[in-house]
């Protein structure tokens, strides 16, 4: 997925995981075929989700080889 926007403004919905806006007052919408959640949109900055997701995944690994 191409981004239009820098690291530092690019803010997703925690729900859904399209693209809303910083304040989280409204969704910007997924593309073709995506269709954003009913709420408000729950804004986190993507590379703050990504680093979340990467640390469960992390998590979860160490727990099976331990």
């Amino acid at each position: 997925m191409s981004r239009n926007r820098a690291p530092e403004h690019d803010y997703i919905c925690r729900r859904c995981g399209c693209a809303c806006e910083e304040d989280g007052t409204r969704h910007l919408g997924g593309g073709p075929g995506m269709k954003a959640c009913r709420w408000a949109p729950d804004p986190v900055l993507r590379a703050a989700y990504e680093a979340e997701i990467a640390a469960d995944i992390a998590g979860l690994r160490a727990m099976r080889n331990s």
